[in-house]
């Protein structure tokens, strides 16, 4: 099956996404307090997720059919997956971010994400 297939492009998608939010969330989780602030912004990496998204995105449309893109597409996912559900359904705060609706939100995009991966993979053979 290619989906598990070390170096697919599958794998290496979910490798860049699972490892991004496994990062961050380790990560803030020894250091909660940190935030990203442009001007007096702050910058969630949500928002740096999609924008980087979209760059690659532009890149694959231009031709540009590489395997760290297909990482870099996963990075950039996991950014924004990690914290889809917390700012949908919190006010903010580290609090909120380590509740129990965005960690099983989160768990339940990935774990969907995850699904599609499969069923696409199965498809496309």
């Amino acid at each position: 099956m290619s989906f598990i297939m070390e170096g697919s492009p599958p794998f290496l998608f979910f490798a860049g996404m699972i490892g991004t939010i496994l990062f961050l969330r380790l990560y803030l989780l020894i250091s909660p307090q940190t935030n990203i602030y442009l001007s007096r912004y702050n910058v969630h990496h949500l928002y740096t997720g999609a924008f980087l998204l979209i760059v690659l995105t532009i890149l694959r449309t231009a031709g540009i059919n590489a395997s760290w893109l297909t990482l870099l597409s996963g990075i950039a996912s996991g950014l924004i997956v990690d914290q889809l559900v917390y700012l949908v359904t919190s006010k903010g705060g580290h609090e909120a971010y380590y509740g129990k609706i965005s960690f099983l939100g989160m768990l339940g995009i990935t774990a969907f994400l995850l699904l599609i991966g499969m069923v696409a993979s199965l498809l496309v053979r």
